[in-house]
């Protein structure tokens, strides 16, 4: 058998770390969008459930000066 080695320069390695790198993050936008979307979701039900405790902390004051 031939034995034959294969070197890569330097600029080859450069290039294959750069199509690496685009193909990889060639989807990043739209996961850190969803990302942003599911935080402003939580935050909104946060909120909704903080504004809930405070209904229910006044009917148990209604409640309580029957």
């Amino acid at each position: 058998m031939d034995e034959r080695k294969a070197s890569l320069s330097c600029g080859t390695l450069i290039l294959i770390a750069l199509i690496v790198l685009i193909v990889g993050n060639a989807g990043s936008g739209e996961v850190m969008e969803e990302v942003e979307a599911l935080r402003r979701e939580t935050q909104e039900l946060s909120n909704s459930v903080e504004r809930l405790h405070g209904e229910l902390r006044e009917v148990k004051q209604l409640i309580r000066r029957r």
